[in-house]
């Protein structure tokens, strides 16, 4: 306990498949302070921090694509909504960690069923609300508006789109309005988007 520097109980749980290895970077403690929510299997899995018990939540079946098809790579919160949204392979995904589970019924989930779609790791949800997520080429990074039902590309120049969007491994989205992508392949950028 960083307050009390009372000693706690490790929970040895975090231990993951090699390909999944990067994943866990993204792990959101649940308001209440009693689990942790942990992205895997194209889902997520909540973690009991009482116990280490963990319960998985697969993402829910899209067309012909099986769970072992799925991929998600990234996720973040939504402190607004009090909502989990997951960056995968069939588009956005929100989850309710209270309910337990998955909204599909938004306008940016199934929006691509290309089964050549790749998923990139950078997801963020900007002060207005709006989240902001990173696909493969040729459509880049997205910003998907819950209240107007919207998807839109971060910027209406094409190259600038795809400059920003290659190799997109994180994305942040401060209380400025300021936007920060990282890239796997070279440095990362920052930038104040007309969209933001």
């Amino acid at each position: 306990n960083i307050h009390t520097l009372a000693r706690k109980t490790l929970l040895d749980t975090f231990h993951v498949a090699h390909q999944d290895f990067y994943r866990y970077h993204f792990a959101i403690l649940d308001p209440g302070g009693k689990s942790v929510w942990i992205l895997e299997h194209g889902g997520v899995s909540e973690m009991l921090l009482s116990t280490g018990r963990r319960t998985h939540f697969p993402p829910p079946e899209f067309g012909k694509r099986q769970h072992a098809q799925l991929d998600a790579p990234g996720m973040c919160w939504d402190p607004k909504r009090k909502r989990i949204w997951i960056n995968s392979t069939v588009g956005l995904l929100e989850f309710d960690p209270l309910g337990k589970k998955y909204n599909t019924s938004h306008a940016a989930y199934g929006l691509l069923q290309n089964p050549g779609y790749d998923v990139y790791p950078g997801i963020s949800v900007a002060p207005d609300g709006r989240v902001w997520y990173a696909i493969g080429p040729p459509r880049g990074i997205q910003i998907y508006d819950p209240e107007r039902s919207t998807v839109m590309p971060a910027f209406s120049d094409l190259g600038l789109q795809e400059m920003v969007s290659s190799d997109n491994m994180v994305l942040h989205c401060d209380r400025d309005g300021m936007i920060r992508a990282g890239k796997w392949s070279s440095k990362g950028c920052e930038f104040r988007s007309q969209r933001c």
